[in-house]
C-alpha cells in the first residue's frame, strides 16, 4: 500500500491495486500534528466540509491582508499576494475534487443495473 496525499496535506488515504486479497477498511482523522491516523472513523463529509472550511479561511485571510494593505494598515504585499496564491490553489483543488467525486457518481448512475 502507497499513501497519497492530497488537498495539501488534509486528506491521506491507503490504496490496494484491482484484485488484491486483502480488503481492509481504512477510515482517517486529523491528530494533534494535523497529520491524519488510521483507524479513526470519520464521515467523508466531515473532511470534505473540513477542507471547504479551511479554503474559506484562506480567502478570507488573503482578502484581509489585501485590504489591509490597499487602506495602508499594512506593507507586507508579498504575503498578500503569496496567501492570495494560496488561497486561488486551494479552490482549484477543491474544484477538481468535486469535478472528480461528480464524475465517480455519473459513472455509479449510469451503470447498468
Amino acid at each position: 500500500m502507497q499513501p497519497i496525499h492530497n488537498f495539501a496535506g488534509v486528506v491521506q488515504q491507503r490504496i490496494t491495486l484491482p484484485g488484491a486479497t486483502d480488503v481492509q477498511d481504512t477510515r482517517i482523522m486529523p491528530n494533534d500534528t494535523g497529520r491524519l491516523q488510521d483507524n479513526a472513523k470519520v464521515q467523508f463529509s466531515e473532511v470534505l466540509d473540513d477542507a471547504l472550511q479551511h479554503v474559506s479561511n484562506l480567502e478570507h485571510g488573503a482578502d484581509q491582508m489585501r485590504t489591509d494593505y490597499e487602506l495602508g494598515l499594512g506593507d507586507d504585499l508579498v504575503g498578500a499576494m503569496i496567501a492570495s496564491e494560496k488561497a486561488s490553489l486551494s479552490f482549484q483543488a477543491v474544484v477538481q475534487v468535486r469535478n472528480r467525486v461528480v464524475s465517480a457518481y455519473e459513472t455509479v448512475f449510469n451503470m447498468p443495473v
